[in-house]
This record gives C-alpha cells, structure tokens and sequence, in this order.
C-alpha cells in the first residue's frame, strides 16, 4: 500500500470515529444527567458515583478514543459504567439487563469505540419501561480473540422512525472492514422480536 492510499485509509476512518463521537446518544446523557438531578435531590449515596461514571464515559469518548488502540480493560470499563448508568436510569421498571465478561482483557488492546455503538443500539431500540425489555450483553475473551454477544427484544418506542439511530452500526461495520480485515467476523440477524449482534475480532 503506498503512502497516498495509507494517508486516505486514515483519513477515512478518522472521520467515522468523529462521526461516531457525535453520534453518542445525547439523549441517554440528558436522561442520566435528569436521573443523576433526581438522585442527588433526595440526597441520594449514589448520585456521585453515578456522575463518576458519567464522567468517565465522556472522558473516554472525547480523550482516550483519539488513540489508535487503547487497552480492552479500559473499552470495557466505558461499557461497564454505561450499563450501570442505564439501570440508575430504568431502576426497578420491568427492564432485565444482564451483562457478563468472561477472560482475561488485561494486555490485550483493541481500537476505541468498537463495541459500545452494538451496546448503545441495544438500550436505544430495545427499552420501553411499559412493555417490558430484556437487555443480554456477553463478552468473552480467549487468547487474542474476543467475542461479543448481544441481544435485545424489539420494542414500540414512541414516536421513532424506522431503523432510526442505525448509523452507529454501519460506521462500526466500515471501521471492522478497515482495521480488522480478515480478523473479525460479524453477523447481525432478527429471531422473531430478538435483535442479535454477534462479534468476533482477533486482536494481535
């Protein structure tokens, strides 16, 4: 590959970081930060460890997702706290999110921002308090391979678009064919009212 075409790849996939950077739902930040209000209105223990999170998560997205590859630890600590932020969000509602990682992540380095859009799409297009939703998340590490499976049931969101908020998906989808060429295996499939996403990336 000559320098030109190294210089465009780059360029290229730059800008779909930037885009998913801007594409982190601002919504779910409005909702913690009016969940995080409430709680620290009834003097809540909670509320500042829940603005940590938040915290982290935006420090994450706006600082450490500038490098190329960061450690997985550190991707999984960003979707660890905004999972544990989405059940301060939904408390005791009838919404099940179970969230399990099996393996060793320390050592291992994967590039920023891969695996949290297949998260955030989960939560965006799989909640609705009133119906009841089901939210499973399994991450599982093996040697240099990781492997995510995630799932959500399909529900009736008020006033949403069809296949609105899927742009995530497709710029982590461009970014897999762009850093892990032959390393990484997707599939994404509809099983009656389930939505799965299963992820393989080989890291080194």
């Amino acid at each position: 590959m000559d320098e030109q075409c190294r210089k465009m790849k780059k360029e290229k996939t730059e800008a779909e970081l930037a885009h998913i950077k801007m594409q982190v739902n601002p919504h779910f930040l409005f909702n913690t930060l009016n969940t995080i209000y409430g709680m620290a209105l009834e003097q809540s223990p909670a509320a500042a460890d829940a603005i940590a999170k938040l915290s982290g998560i935006m420090r994450y997205v706006l600082n450490e997702s500038a490098n190329d590859l960061i450690p997985l630890n550190v991707e999984l600590e960003c979707i660890s706290n905004f999972i544990d932020l989405q059940r301060n969000r939904f408390g005791n509602s009838s919404v099940d999110i179970q969230y399990k990682v099996n393996g060793q992540a320390y050592g291992k380095h994967i590039a920023p921002l891969f695996l949290l859009p297949f998260i955030e799409n989960a939560f965006k297009h799989g909640i609705n308090p009133e119906t009841g939703s089901r939210i499973a998340i399994d991450i599982d590490v093996s040697g240099d391979t990781l492997k995510m499976h995630a799932e959500n049931n399909i529900v009736p969101i008020a006033n949403e678009e069809p296949r609105s908020g899927m742009g995530g998906i497709t710029n982590a989808q461009n970014r897999l064919q762009n850093q892990y060429p032959g390393r990484h295996t997707l599939a994404i499939s509809r099983q009656n009212d389930i939505f799965i996403v299963d992820l393989s990336i080989h890291l080194s």
